[in-house]
Parts: structure tokens; sequence; C-alpha cells
């Protein structure tokens, strides 16, 4: 069983922080191919959506939020709400952010777009 520390969160160092987002978004890969394992990781799964929206919505290198968005459309599909958040935050996002951030958004928002029909 993967265990994360309660205080990842906390993380600050930007180097830090990105590699704690891959792990977090190869969790989710892992959990999105074996979905009967999800219930054993209900608490680290609530922890990292709710990282993740802090990531999301902070001032973070643009590698950061491209793994987080990956992250929360991955556990999306089990809480459709993260959906409607994720959404409002990649449309919001759209004009200020680089290039590559834009590419995933708008990849991410028709993924979610095709999922919902």
């Amino acid at each position: 069983m993967i265990t994360l520390p309660i205080t990842f969160q906390k993380i600050k160092n930007g180097s830090a922080v990105r590699s704690v987002a891959k792990v977090c978004e190869l969790f989710a890969l892992y959990l999105d191919k074996k979905p009967h394992e999800k219930e054993k990781y209900k608490t680290n799964i609530k922890q990292i959506i709710e990282t993740g929206f802090d990531w999301m919505l902070s001032e973070h290198k643009i590698a950061i939020k491209v793994y987080t968005m990956q992250t929360l459309f991955l556990f999306g599909k089990d809480h459709f709400w993260i959906y409607q958040e994720l959404k409002i935050i990649l449309k919001n996002n759209l004009h200020k952010e680089s290039v590559g951030y834009c590419n995933r958004a708008l990849k991410i928002l028709d993924k979610i777009n095709t999922l919902k029909s």
C-alpha cells in the first residue's frame, strides 16, 4: 500500500513540488488502471485532490500545473464535481498562461466534454 506523508502539501521548494506533482500523476494513472484499489486510498486521493486545487490556483511553474490538471482529470472520473471546478480554473487561466499550459488545458477540457457526452 502506498501512503503519502500528511505534510506533502506543505512542500514549498519548486523542484520538490514538481516531483510530488509527478508522483501524484503517476499514482492517479496507476489507480485509473486498477480501479478496484481506489477504496484503499480514499484518504490519499482526497488529500491529492485538495492539494491539486491549491497548486492550480497558486503561483507555481507550468509543469506542476500540467501534472496536476492531468491528476485531477483522472480523479474526476470518480468525483464528477472535480470537472466543474477544473473547467472553471482552466478556462480562466487560458489567456494568462504559456502555450504549453494552454495546449494541455484544451486537451483536458476536450476530454471532459467527451466524457459528458
